[in-house]
């Protein structure tokens, strides 16, 4: 694959450096200049306007206005409800989210809202301390504990919250169930109903909970699952001390003149705190020092800090839902939500092989076997982007990471008419050109806009990124780029179908490797294991970490889990890079991994082999076969076109290309065998194995 930078360079787009001086082109060059400039991305231009008009926009419909009061409806009357059954659990609903922000695409099938403590929420109700990177320690207040307390006692609720306090367990989880167990049919009165599709009860989806409801009560959105994201929230009132936004730059000085306009708070709400190292807290060491034990940990009151209404505040009342960052950012989710896969469609490793009859019988079965004829005409027929099922891909991609690139993009272009026309197609351009070095670099965070330390992607530790991921962003890039290069004969319905033709076409390439992984994976996958076994040596007992799953049994056997993927992962690469060195996409499904994870290998001091010694072997028979296998494709002649790949499934040509793999992967796996007995004697003789 081509480095970013010399793509960047072959098709005339600059690197991120040099955006700030190219934004500035309007309002630097003459009128001659910037109508060239304007022909010249005219084409991009129309579609980035037309894609937001026709797919991004929600429509100013009566039916939208009519979910949206439904949904509120709905939940002030739970709410009240609960505060009835439990007088502490007094709440105000507070709006969050793309519908409240002017930036939610597609249909109004989403929204997010806080649910405020209110008798969390008050100067005098909680003691709270900011930590990094982007958290907080809530502690309650004496007064306000008591409170609790003594609501609990007034309606039969246990004591246990006498002795210890924890935010998740003794809050939380009780307002959640609380609310839960009134749900019934109140929603049917609202125009929803239930159905089997969704679900009535509140479920947990990441630090949120979700309810999922459907629509009855319109024409142009009946059927449509609404999906309601609650976050449990305590109001921090003061404005945050830990934000780290240059307020001396313009983009800074519009943040902070929000924060003096609007009321100096922030929301708390519950986290993914434990992925974080949080430093100790001062309050939490002063309870100690007190010998105050209703908290026993600190990490029962550590919650994350949310701008999200601040955020609210920027792209509803400062730019506007028309300005050039609310624009930007809808279209990117139409991009992203264009390019997602049907993976439903798609072949899995879950199928049946037989492997008694030898390698070409076996072959041939897997080919022509009925379900992967059908999945692939399924693959071939689809429409991208129909799917409600979120890839894990989309992680990668999330709304948030989103609305974070367009946040930096416009702290380095504050002004208006950097964001419209010709500007505008630049700030999108600029974006994906970041998202695609972040994502290939792999192990490189994208921080929050607000919090230095505060990571807004997944985390990272063993340098993977799935390849979907490099593969959308790259199609959708590329495919911009078309665009920004003709001026001529635009048509929005054939953009839209070029880019969902080069999503298929990517779909049927991986598919046709995700064949050929599975064939050998499922074919050679005790041999790999046996060989890696017969590597590290005899063992004189084995022992788990952890107890192995009772279903499995206590033999069940763990070692060398992930190395026929490790393995046969290698060998489609090479196959890959011999046939189609030119691909800028990444057709393994195995290669969105900067370095495989760690061999899985339990051992004890009492064997043989350290693990960590164990480790190391196995490492060295990774980079053994990953030569093997660039030398094997490169003396082999018979290999396939390309054509293969990205034509019509050709079950023959298909089944030969797996029976050549097949009888090379063997022949190459006792190379490795042999080089790697070669080693170990020449280890033996020096006395270290570690170094082998």
């Amino acid at each position: 694959m081509h480095s970013l930078e010399n793509g960047l360079r072959e098709l005339n787009v600059s690197p991120p450096s040099r955006r700030k001086n190219e934004s500035n082109t309007a309002e630097t060059s003459d009128r001659n200049t910037a109508a060239t400039s304007m022909s010249h991305l005219a084409c991009l231009d129309h579609f980035i306007r037309d894609l937001d008009e026709r797919k991004g926009k929600l429509p100013c419909c009566q039916e939208v206005t009519d979910i949206h009061t439904s949904v509120e409806g709905f939940l002030k009357t739970l709410l009240l409800r609960v505060e009835k059954s439990l007088p502490f659990y007094k709440t105000t609903l507070i709006n969050s989210g793309s519908f409240y922000e002017g930036t939610k695409v597609g249909k109004p099938n989403e929204f997010d809202y806080f649910v405020q403590l209110d008798n969390f929420s008050g100067p005098e109700d909680i003691r709270f301390e900011e930590l990094s990177p982007c958290m907080v320690a809530v502690i309650p207040s004496d007064s306000a504990f008591e409170k609790f307390i003594k609501s609990q006692e007034e309606y039969n609720r246990s004591s246990p919250f006498i002795c210890s306090f924890q935010w998740k367990r003794d809050v939380k989880s009780l307002f959640i169930d609380t609310l839960n167990s009134i749900f019934a049919q109140e929603f049917v009165a609202f125009g929803f109903k239930a159905s089997e599709a969704c679900s009535s009860r509140l479920n947990r989806h990441g630090p949120a909970y979700t309810l999922e409801l459907e629509w009855d009560g319109g024409q142009l959105y009946k059927g449509l699952i609404i999906r309601i994201d609650l976050s449990i929230a305590v109001k921090i009132n003061s404005h945050s001390s830990t934000m780290a936004v240059d307020f001396e730059s313009g983009a800074g000085k519009v943040v902070k003149s929000l924060l003096d306009a609007s009321p100096a708070y922030y929301f708390a709400v519950s986290g993914y705190s434990y992925l974080y190292t949080v430093q100790l807290s001062n309050l939490f060491k002063e309870l100690e020092e007190t010998q105050n034990h209703r908290i026993t940990d600190q990490s029962d009151c550590i919650l994350r800090c949310s701008q999200s209404c601040l955020e609210q505040s920027l792209f509803r009342d400062h730019f506007g839902p028309d300005g050039g960052p609310s624009v930007c950012l809808r279209v990117l989710k139409v991009l992203r939500d264009m390019t997602r896969p049907l993976h439903r469609a798609g072949c899995n490793g879950h199928m049946e092989f037989n492997c008694k009859n030898g390698i070409d019988e076996t072959a041939w079965e897997f080919i022509t076997t009925e379900s992967v004829s059908s999945n692939w005409q399924r693959v071939q027929q689809s429409n991208f982007g129909n799917d409600e099922f979120e890839p894990d891909s989309t992680r990668w991609i999330s709304s948030y990471a989103l609305k974070t690139l367009v946040l930096f993009e416009w702290s380095e272009n504050p002004e208006d008419e950097q964001w419209t026309g010709s500007n505008l197609s630049q700030r999108v351009l600029n974006i994906f050109t970041c998202l695609l070095d972040l994502i290939l670099k792999r192990n490189e965070g994208l921080r929050s806009f607000w919090y230095k330390d505060y990571n807004v992607l997944p985390d990272n530790e063993q340098g993977y990124v799935p390849s979907e991921a490099i593969n959308r962003v790259t199609i959708i890039f590329r495919f911009l780029l078309s665009l920004d290069n003709k001026t001529n004969e635009y048509s929005f319905e054939h953009c839209i179908h070029n880019l969902t033709t080069l999503m298929v076409l990517a779909s049927q390439k991986l598919k046709v490797t995700s064949f050929l992984q599975n064939a050998l994976q499922n074919l050679f996958r005790d041999k790999i294991k046996k060989v890696m076994r017969e590597v590290v040596g005899e063992r004189k007992k084995r022992t788990f970490n952890y107890r192995p799953p009772k279903m499995l049994g206590d033999d069940f056997n763990l070692d060398f889990m992930l190395e026929d993927r490790v393995f046969v992962g290698f060998y489609m690469q090479a196959l890959l890079c011999k046939i189609a060195p030119e691909e800028e996409l990444i057709l393994s499904r195995h290669s969105g991994y900067k370095n495989f994870p760690d061999p899985l290998i339990f051992v004890s001091e009492t064997e043989c082999l350290t693990e960590e010694e164990a480790k190391g072997i196995v490492k060295k028979a990774r980079e053994l076969f990953q030569k093997i296998a660039r030398e094997r494709m490169n003396i082999l002649d018979n290999l396939p076109d390309y054509s293969l790949w990205s034509g019509d499934f050709k079950p023959d040509e298909m089944t030969n290309l797996l029976k050549l793999l097949c009888e090379n992967f063997e022949k190459d796996l006792e190379i490795l065998w042999n080089k790697i007995c070669n080693l170990k004697e020449e280890a033996k003789t020096t006395g270290n194995v570690a170094e082998t």
